[in-house]
């Protein structure tokens, strides 16, 4: 199983960084999960990011270089290229993906913010039964209960015990027999918007949340110093 971590990454943190380590120390070997690709969004439905999309492709190439079983794909942005105009979503992304794959099962990578935020995605729930799932769950996290009860309620999903990560966490099942489950991660608590807020207000980056390569690159793309509100 290969998991897709997407998101704007505008910019990518250490946050980031943890998250996706802690998914490799909490699935791999035990639930088949092989690798990761980091996806960089294109045209995201619901955000403008501050930063071109090629832009934060290479800054998450560098934040997330010295990650094993990790490879930060072009596959979304690429589309966007191909398709002005239009928004990326995760239901069009799927056909790319899949080819990528050659038949390996996919996982996509999400925070308990975007479980509880699933049943507006496109093709909802088309795309929750042709996936398997990894939610991030991390303290002060929005919780899942309600959603994965009212989920189990409307027979969307239902409890399975033999699906477990390493600590432990019990997963669901779709109708479609793929898999959802709920990990705890590592994570500092650090959003990219914090970031960028930080700067446009001080004209430095928030300590502790940049990888050395990652700030010093932001600061060369965004001509740090001279043009703050732009990130």
């Amino acid at each position: 199983m290969i998991g897709v971590f997407g998101g704007t990454f505008d910019p990518p943190h250490l946050g980031h960084a943890e998250a996706i380590q802690g998914v490799l120390d909490e699935m791999s070997g035990t639930a088949g999960l092989k690798k990761i690709w980091i996806l960089p969004s294109g045209s995201p439905v619901s955000k403008t990011p501050s930063l071109t999309a090629r832009m934060r492709l290479e800054l998450a190439r560098l934040a997330f270089e010295g990650l094993e079983d990790t490879e930060v794909v072009d596959s979304e942005v690429v589309w966007s290229e191909q398709h002005p105009g239009q928004t990326s979503t995760t239901w069009k992304l799927l056909p790319v993906l899949e080819h990528r794959a050659q038949g390996e099962r996919l996982a996509w990578i999400i925070g308990t913010d975007q479980l509880n935020a699933l049943h507006r995605w496109d093709r909802f729930p088309e795309v929750l039964e042709r996936l398997n799932w990894i939610v991030l769950e991390r303290a002060g996290s929005d919780p899942t209960g309600v959603t994965l009860r009212q989920w189990q309620d409307s027979g969307l999903l239902k409890a399975s015990s033999q699906l477990r990560s390493r600590s432990g966490c019990t997963g669901y099942l779709t109708r479609t027999g793929t898999s959802l489950i709920v990990v705890p991660t590592p994570a500092r608590e650090v959003s990219s918007t914090q970031i960028r807020e930080h700067w446009a207000r001080t004209g430095e980056f928030l300590a502790g949340t940049l990888d050395p390569k990652t700030e010093a690159r932001l600061k060369a793309l965004t001509q740090y110093g001279s043009h703050r509100t732009k990130l």
